[in-house]
């Protein structure tokens, strides 16, 4: 691709996730399916490390940090939005003491490691794979683990998934091969991590 290319596709992606600014749409946050207790315990287990810290990268309103920061020795919490960072700091348990709210992109955040746990919450499909994935692996500890959080999104068996994401694809142009299938398929399958278990 082009450099006029690249330029034109960074622009697309920072315009749309522009949106995440929009306070109406971080008010509208609120409406999301909630997490349930099984995905914190699940997290909780997945960390083998001490300092028992964890990267929430692309945290929204910090829901996943909001509800690990309690049972860890710090989370940071990385999202570009300052609407959604003041809104999670607001929201119940934003202003833990072991929560560390961090405004700026993924691939430009500036982060504390190691961290024992690398946590995305629907939010992957907003990054640049090149850069976060081998910031990822070099912020992990020894035995440090990514955990890809898909909350409501069907993973497979439904007969529309493959339309559904084509159609996603077709409307987020920016997203190009990332959006044509679903993006676990694209990590897993352009060799970006190694799936342990789901």
């Amino acid at each position: 691709m082009t450099d006029e290319g690249e330029e034109l596709i960074s622009a697309i992606r920072n315009a749309e996730a522009g949106v995440f600014a929009d306070e109406e749409v971080v008010a509208a946050y609120v409406h999301r399916f909630p997490y349930g207790q099984e995905v914190y315990d699940v997290l909780l287990e997945l960390i083998a490390d001490s300092p028992r810290t964890v990267l929430d990268a692309g945290c929204g309103l910090g829901n996943i940090a909001c509800g690990l920061a309690q049972h860890v020795d710090r989370v940071d919490a990385v999202d570009p939005s300052p609407a959604m960072i003041r809104a999670g700091k607001a929201s119940p348990g934003g202003n833990h003491p072991k929560l560390r709210w961090i405004c700026a992109t993924m691939e430009e955040a500036s982060l504390s490691p190691p961290y024992a746990l690398v946590v995305a919450g629907a939010s992957l499909h907003w990054m640049d794979f090149e850069v976060v994935f081998p910031r990822f692996a070099e912020a992990l500890s020894g035995n440090g683990l990514l955990a890809v959080v898909a909350g409501g999104i069907p993973s497979s068996g439904e007969p529309w998934l493959d339309e559904e994401w084509a159609l996603f694809a077709e409307y987020n142009p920016h997203m190009g091969k990332k959006l044509s299938r679903p993006y676990m398929k694209v990590l897993t399958e352009d060799g970006w991590f190694t799936v342990l278990g789901q």
